[in-house]
C-alpha cells in the first residue's frame, strides 16, 4: 500500500467570510488491486463532515479506460477523482522508498 498526502479546495457560497475551504486527505494506493481510498482525517470541533471521502474502490482516469496506477501520484501534480482536483503534496517514507526502487530497477 502507497500512501500520499494531499488536500482539494471546495467553493463556499455561502459565507461573506470566505470564498474557499482547504480539506487535508490521505490518500491510498492498494497495488494489489490498483484500488484507491480517500479519507480526510476527523479534526475536533471543525464543524465540517469528515471521515471517507472515497471508499476503497478501483478510480478509472478522466479517459474512462485505465486505472490510475502509481506512477500518476506525483508529488506536486494535481490528480482529478470524482470531480475533485486534488494536490498531492508528500508521501511516507516507504512510498518514496517504493519508488526508488520500481526506478533504479528500471534503469538497469
Amino acid at each position: 500500500m502507497l500512501r500520499f498526502y494531499g488536500y482539494f479546495k471546495e467553493s463556499v457560497v455561502e459565507s461573506r467570510l470566505e470564498n474557499h475551504r482547504v480539506h487535508q486527505v490521505l490518500i491510498y494506493y492498494f497495488l494489489e488491486d490498483k484500488s484507491i481510498m480517500i479519507i480526510e482525517p476527523k479534526q475536533s470541533n471543525s464543524g465540517i463532515p469528515q471521515g471517507a471521502f472515497l471508499k476503497r474502490q478501483m478510480v478509472l482516469k478522466s479517459d474512462g479506460m485505465t486505472p490510475f496506477m502509481p506512477t500518476d501520484f506525483c508529488v506536486g501534480l494535481d490528480i482529478g477523482i470524482h470531480g475533485r482536483s486534488i494536490r498531492i503534496t508528500d508521501a511516507d517514507e516507504y512510498t518514496r522508498q517504493f519508488f526508488e526502487v520500481s526506478l533504479s530497477t528500471q534503469r538497469k
